[in-house]
């Protein structure tokens, strides 16, 4: 996040006609004098933000748009490695176990090797889905278990 807040300064200062330096009198690539009042309060608001987070001891928070409160940024979901398990099985992200199960159930009986035995290439394929299959329900079986 702070390669963004990074290349948005270099953008800012690029066109505000400055850069970090005492020469145009500028505090972090901000003018000493904004005549445009959103455009300061843009400036207090990321000097904020990079106050607070580059100290560690301070929460992120973003303005949620029109409404103009402010929101704590989601905290990522401890289940995110396992996104695209969800999506081999071909259910939402984060389904209830039970409609991992019945997934798993019906997309093993439709690519079982068994129903593959008289053709060895088909065979193989059903083989290679049906490992896949059983990895990807094997770690959300283990995540949930765990959790």
């Amino acid at each position: 996040m702070d390669r963004v807040f990074d290349w948005l300064g270099d953008r800012l200062r690029s066109v505000l006609g400055g850069d970090a330096g005492a020469a145009t009198g500028t505090r972090r690539g901000r003018p000493r004098q904004v005549d445009d009042p959103d455009l300061a309060a843009a400036w207090e608001e990321l000097d904020a933000f990079l106050e607070s987070d580059g100290n560690g001891g301070g929460t992120r928070q973003r303005a949620t748009g029109a409404g103009g409160g402010q929101r704590a940024t989601a905290a990522r979901d401890p289940r995110e490695h396992l996104r695209n398990d969800y999506a081999t099985l071909g259910v939402p992200f984060a389904a209830p176990p039970d409609d991992v199960k019945r997934a798993y159930k019906r997309l093993m009986r439709a690519h079982h090797p068994d129903r593959f035995a008289n053709d060895p290439a088909r065979q193989a394929d059903a083989t290679r889905k049906a490992a896949r299959l059983n990895a990807a329900y094997a770690r959300i079986e283990d995540a949930a278990r765990s959790a």
